[in-house]
């Protein structure tokens, strides 16, 4: 599959790499020019073991394109974006900052592609999406959910051996995408309803 990933933080570059290894071809999308351009230099801006043995084998890294805009990208043949942008804690009220996740949507939601799996793997609170969707004139019933389960220090070994594999949503054939794409992992697929998936990350 041709898969986009939106934000190159631990959790997106992980994806990322980890689905190249498997054989797709990504697509890397930051805002942050300098990090691309160190990306694009094969260099990662941090450590993970065994992540960077998997970024720099060549096949891999010849199947990832980085990119510090949307509009470099082959959006019509594009099957699945992953937004792993970060969602920040405000302490002082006590909300989550969802700047980058609606400027993500936003970007996504003008493309002519409807096909496209919006696949938010971001954390959010429960709820908190549809305040995000309606920020952003979006229909929050188009989008999937797929957390993470990521520990650092073994971020890689995580993405290939899940012992589950959450997918959430209500559009029957963008669920089925996101399935067949994990198909090949040794897991189980758990198919719920969108709150229900966002609920799964904070038990």
């Amino acid at each position: 599959m041709n898969i986009v990933i939106v934000g190159t933080g631990y959790v997106g570059l992980v994806t990322g790499v980890g689905f190249s290894e498997q054989g797709h071809n990504i697509s890397f999308i930051d805002l942050d020019s300098k990090k691309i351009e160190k990306l694009e230099n094969k260099d990662l801006p941090f450590f993970e073991p065994g992540l960077d043995e998997y970024f720099s084998n060549e096949e891999n890294f010849n199947r990832m394109s980085f990119h510090d805009n949307y509009d470099g990208l082959n959006w019509d043949e594009t099957d699945i974006v992953f937004i792993c942008v970060q969602t920040p804690n405000n302490l002082e009220t006590n909300s989550v900052d969802t700047k980058f996740l609606e400027s993500a949507i936003t970007e996504i939601s003008k493309l002519e592609n409807q096909d496209i799996t919006i696949t938010v793997k971001s954390t959010i609170p429960p709820y908190e999406i549809e305040n995000v969707c309606n920020n952003v004139g979006y229909d929050r019933n188009l989008l999937t959910f797929n957390p993470e389960f990521l520990r650092e220090g073994s971020a890689v070994y995580d993405f290939f051996n899940p012992d589950r594999v959450i997918i959430g949503g209500l559009n029957q054939e963008k669920i089925k995408k996101l399935a067949q794409l994990y198909s090949t992992f040794e897991a189980e697929i758990i198919i719920t309803d969108p709150i229900s998936s966002q609920l799964i990350k904070y038990l």
